[in-house]
Parts: structure tokens; C-alpha cells; sequence
């Protein structure tokens, strides 16, 4: 049954993910995960087998499962291990159905403090500012939630404890508990970190000039970011030096900032750049905003050759349209990125506004699932047009490097393409997902162009590709076959 987990632990070979065998792994998943008080384990949502079984029969490969550092920690110092043994109880049934956990410590404008999630009232610091209630992601800008991000940066004591020393050995017991949990893709540091008083805002903040705004700022506030990575990095590696360890930039890479976090250390060398990217496809840029979908994969590239990290897109999409994820897929897959749909489920206990054209967003429209509580076969709970455009064929284990993938996802073609380089060494079988829902009933057929001997093996929802000796280059492609 695809998707399986593949030989662990994983790690970074430049920008690839690569299994112990030396196979690059591409990821395609969905964020879960839950941001409603007062529990904020994902089993207090439904979320279950039942869905580890429809994301396992597309081909999804990877959950990113949130961990919030409110229920972490509750109090200085007192950690809720009920909590953190619940989130494994989720990541050992989704290990079940061949599916990865990325664990993601998790935050949309700083905490419950700001009618948020993420870090907890004893660690919110506002330096006198009263919070003015604004929605999210204007309220990133009020004076409250920028002061209480600057005392993170600048490690303000609680009770003689630096902030970021309580978070990086939070991040130690949640560790300690689900290192030897099957399918760990990883720990990912902070979800969307913010510089906050970092930067001299004006106010009120014009947001579609806000990169004009920041630019002077921004470069210098990394210093603040690199530290702060850096530490945690270390907290983690005390208890763990199998699994990769991801840190993101802040917060509008996708907006065209570049990241100057530089190269972060680490001693197991299992590293990664995660990264969003919420900017839309090519003409379809929201006003004052001047890049486009391909600015975070191009900043995104370009600090992976500086630093030899693996990359992954752990967001993108939230989106209500089918055909613009169709072409969100298009560009990931044309840019070989590994990637996590935001989301499977969602719900925020904030109201979301465009900043720019101030459109109010429904968070639950976002999810591809609508309630968790309902059968997921009831009529109009699962969003099956965006489901559709997400499921696409791709190669999940690559015995070698790839050189392209595309796929057209027109009905009256369904036509997948693959090349790449086969390994000298290793693993030689390389196994490309090819879902039931392009291709009812199994009904496709493979074909392959490369110079020696390649052998070819359809299985359920799935091609295995076998070199045998030396080969150049492998193209393989996939099309539809018969009537089903």
C-alpha cells in the first residue's frame, strides 16, 4: 500500500530530502491542526483513522501536526505530558498508514493573549501597550503583539528563565517524548516567526507598502532570528540527533523578503529550510504586492545553494479555488518543491481579513474537510474538486536526483512526466504514486525512454522503475489506457 514510510531516519543531501538508503523522499501532505482552547490536541477535533485512510488513498505522504506551546507549558516551567502523549497518539496512528509527521510548534499572532494561539499568557510581555483587538494579520502590527514578539527576541526573564531558554527546553520534553515515535519527519522550530519591535513601524501601517516600510529593518533583525534558531537547534540535539530539525525565515518570505538567517549549525548535519508561500499565481498578485508565485521559490533555492539545506514548503493554498490550486500544483511540480497543504481542517479563534482589499476569509472553507465530527462520505464535507486538484501523480521515493516532473491535469490528457538520474549505488527502485482518482480502476499505462536496462512494474496505485547497471537518464511517462 502506498504511501509506506521510507527507510528512516531522514536527511538533507543539499536541497533533497533523503531516506537512510539514500533515496530522495518528495513529501506532499496537509497542515492539521488545532487551534481551538481548550484542548488543543488534534483528537479533540475527530481527526482520526478515518482520515489517515482518504490521505493515504491520495497519496498524501506527511501531516503537519501542531503542537501548541500554551498546552506545552501551561505554567513556568510544569509541562502537560497528557498533551504531549495525545499529539503521539496521532503521530503513531498516522505512522500507521504510511504517513510522516512533521512536528510544528505553532503560532498565528503570538498567543491566547491576543485572542490567538500559540505562546502562553505567562510568557506575553506588552511593555505597557493595551491590545486594540484588530483582526488577523493586521493585529501583527498593534504595539501590544509587536512588543510581546521584540521580549522573545530579546530573551526577557520570567522568574529569572529567559523566554526563548523556556521555549527551546519546552521543545526538549516534547522531543524527549516523540523521538521514538515511528514516521517523524521532523521538528519544525516555530510556525511564522514575526520580528515584531524589531522594526519601526509606522502606524497605522499601510500593508500594501509594508514591504517598503520593513526593508530598511529587515536584515538586521535576523540577527535576533539566527540566535534564537540556533539555541533551540541545541536544546533539541541534547535529546535527539536522528530526526531533521526545520527553521523558517520570517514571516512574507513569500512577499518577496529574502531570508538572511544565514547558515545555522547543526551537529547531526539533518537540517532544513521550511518555508510558505501564500503569494499567488501570476496575475492574480493582490494590489501593491510586485512578485509573484516563483519569488519564494526562487529565495528559497537560492538559500539552499548558500547553505546546502534540504527545503520544504510546509504551507501553501488556503485557498477556496480549485483551478488556482490546479495551478499552485502546476508550479510546485515545476519546481521539484515538497510541499503541505494548508489545510486538511481549520479553525481559528480570530476573524481573518485581507489586509489588503479587506475581504473577510472563512477559516473553515479553508480545510478540505469541513467538520471533522461528520461522516466524512456526507454530501459537501469534503471538498472533493480541491482534493482533485492536490492529488496528481508524483514520484514519493526516487532512487536518484530528479531533473523535472509535470503533469497535465486536463481530462482528456493526464499525461505524467518524470526524468531523472538514476544512483550508481544503493537502492535502485524508484516508485511513482499514480492515483485511482486521475486514473479510475488502474486504468493507465507506462512507458520509459533510457539508454540501458530499465524494468517497469505497475502495482496498485503505483510504478516501480528499477535500473539495473549504469544508466544515464530515465524518462518515464504516464497516461490514461482503455475505458475503464
Amino acid at each position: 500500500m502506498l504511501p509506506r514510510l521510507p527507510n528512516m531516519p531522514l536527511k538533507n543531501a543539499d536541497r533533497w530530502i533523503v531516506d537512510s538508503d539514500g533515496r530522495t523522499v518528495i513529501i506532499r501532505g496537509v497542515n492539521m491542526i488545532n487551534k481551538m482552547p481548550p484542548d488543543y490536541t488534534l483528537s479533540a477535533t475527530g481527526f482520526g483513522e478515518v482520515d489517515a485512510q482518504l490521505l493515504a488513498a491520495n497519496g498524501f505522504n506527511a501531516v503537519r501536526v501542531g503542537v501548541i506551546y500554551s498546552a506545552v507549558e501551561p505554567t513556568p516551567g510544569q509541562y502537560d505530558v497528557d498533551y504531549l502523549q495525545d499529539i503521539k497518539g496521532t503521530v503513531d496512528m498516522l505512522a500507521g498508514y504510511g504517513i510522516m509527521s512533521l512536528i510544528d510548534f505553532h503560532q498565528d499572532g503570538w498567543g491566547p493573549k491576543f485572542k490567538c494561539e500559540g505562546f502562553p499568557k505567562w510568557a506575553t510581555f506588552t511593555d505597557g501597550n493595551t491590545f486594540g483587538g484588530e483582526n488577523f494579520p493586521a493585529l501583527l502590527t498593534d504595539p501590544a503583539v509587536m512588543a510581546a514578539f521584540g521580549n522573545l527576541w530579546r530573551n526577557t526573564l520570567v522568574q529569572g528563565v529567559g523566554l526563548q531558554d523556556r521555549f527551546a527546553a519546552a521543545w526538549a520534553q516534547a522531543v524527549e517524548i516523540l523521538k521514538d515515535s515511528p514516521g517523524i519527519l521532523g521538528w519544525e522550530i516555530l510556525n511564522e516567526p514575526w520580528p515584531g519591535n524589531l522594526m519601526a513601524l509606522k502606524k497605522p501601517l499601510d500593508w500594501k507598502h509594508l514591504l517598503e516600510e520593513i526593508g530598511e529593518d529587515i536584515a538586521e533583525s535576523h540577527i535576533y532570528l539566527r540566535e534564537f534558531t540556533r539555541k533551540v537547534v541545541a536544546s533539541i540535539r541534547t535529546h535527539d540527533s536522528d530526526h531533521m530539525i526545520w527553521y523558517e525565515p520570517w514571516v512574507l518570505f513569500d512577499w518577496g523578503i529574502p531570508t538572511f538567517i544565514g547558515k545555522i549549525d547543526d551537529p547531526a548535519g539533518r537540517i532544513g529550510f521550511a518555508f510558505h508561500n501564500y503569494i499567488n499565481i501570476d496575475g492574480l498578485v493582490p494590489p501593491g504586492i510586485p512578485y509573484s508565485y516563483d519569488t519564494a521559490w526562487k529565495n528559497a533555492l537560492d538559500h539552499s545553494k548558500a547553505t546546502g539545506d534540504a527545503l520544504l514548503a510546509t504551507e501553501f493554498g488556503a485557498d477556496f479555488n480549485a483551478q488556482l490550486i490546479t495551478e499552485q500544483m502546476t508550479s510546485i511540480d515545476a519546481n521539484m518543491m515538497p510541499a503541505i497543504y494548508w489545510a486538511y481542517w481549520n479553525r481559528t479563534p480570530y476573524q481573518i481579513v485581507n489586509p489588503i482589499t479587506g475581504q473577510q476569509l472563512s477559516s473553515e472553507d479553508m480545510g478540505l474537510v469541513y467538520d471533522l465530527t461528520a461522516p466524512r462520505d456526507q454530501p459537501g464535507n469534503v471538498q472533493v474538486d480541491r482534493l482533485a486538484a492536490l492529488t496528481r501523480p508524483y514520484p514519493m521515493f526516487i532512487a536518484g536526483t530528479p531533473v523535472q516532473w509535470s503533469f497535465d491535469s486536463d481530462p482528456a490528457a493526464r499525461i505524467f512526466s518524470f526524468t531523472y538520474i538514476p544512483a550508481t549505488s544503493g537502492p535502485n527502485v524508484t516508485e511513482i504514486f499514480v492515483p485511482d482518482l486521475h486514473y479510475p480502476k488502474g486504468a493507465w499505462t507506462a512507458s520509459v525512454i533510457a539508454e540501458g536496462d530499465v524494468t517497469l512494474t505497475p502495482t496498485t496505485q503505483a510504478l516501480l522503475v528499477e535500473t539495473n547497471g549504469p544508466v544515464p537518464t530515465v524518462t518515464v511517462t504516464i497516461q490514461p489506457s482503455g475505458t475503464p
